[in-house]
């Protein structure tokens, strides 16, 4: 049946590709980019068929978000405590904050709706690498995914200079930091540089101050969280 399936999407694929090479010669390049992108699902899905969990860092994550489905603010490696290691034991502690929730979040969604399985584990993935075109680590993979989403918006506000764009660009940008932390932060500087020549440095600063708040008052609620009800782990 696995065989089958993968022989399927190989075939697929190929097709896929066949077709996107034909309509770039036909001048057809809409038609060519919705191939390339079905050959490219084809190809991750082929990938992420595989009977079980790689060992570095898919076990981990997968295991976490499959006790999140129970308790989704108790991001827990282990269930009960069986050996009293110091809590920098990232990969055999009970309260796992090693990384931020919701990249966990999305698997354990996934692993809810449609079962304990390894495909379940990666379809987030598919779906966000589909979307970004960044083949990587699960929690990477949903990092890219919203910094590239903060990128376009950034993009859509030097293009037209309006202001509203700042507000998904605060918001994709927070996904980020509760994806994986503060490299998400890049987004700032880069958003500054497409910006200073479009416009004023009075207008520019607001609209920094805009964003950075919004971040703010979307990040702290977890970060009160978790230093509130696991001090020891959270430092």
């Amino acid at each position: 049946m696995l065989l089958n399936l993968r022989l399927l999407l190989d075939v697929c694929t190929c097709v896929s590709l066949l077709t996107a090479v034909t309509a770039i010669l036909r001048k057809k390049e809409a038609i060519s980019i919705i191939f390339l992108i079905i050959a490219g699902l084809c190809l991750r899905v082929h990938i992420c068929l595989d009977p079980y969990l790689h060992l570095w860092d898919e076990r981990f994550h997968a295991l976490v978000a499959k006790h999140l489905i129970n308790h989704p603010l108790l991001p827990t490696l282990f269930e009960q405590e069986s050996l009293h290691l110091p809590v920098y034991y990232w990969s055999q502690t009970t309260v796992w904050l090693h990384k931020p929730p919701l990249a966990l979040w999305f698997m354990a969604l996934s692993l809810k709706v449609f079962g304990i399985n390894e495909v379940a584990v990666r379809l987030p993935s598919i779906i966000f690498s589909t979307a970004s075109r960044i083949p990587t680590d699960h929690i990477d993979v949903a990092f890219f995914f919203f910094i590239e989403l903060a990128m376009v918006f950034a993009v859509l506000q030097r293009s037209t200079d309006r202001s509203e764009y700042i507000i998904p660009l605060a918001i994709s940008m927070s996904a980020a930091i509760y994806t994986k932390w503060l490299p998400a932060l890049i987004v700032l500087p880069v958003w500054w540089v497409l910006n200073d020549k479009k416009s004023n440095r009075k207008n520019l600063a607001v609209r920094l101050l805009i964003i950075c708040s919004i971040t703010f008052l979307m990040v702290m609620p977890w970060q009160i969280y978790i230093y509130s009800s696991f001090p020891v782990q959270a430092h």
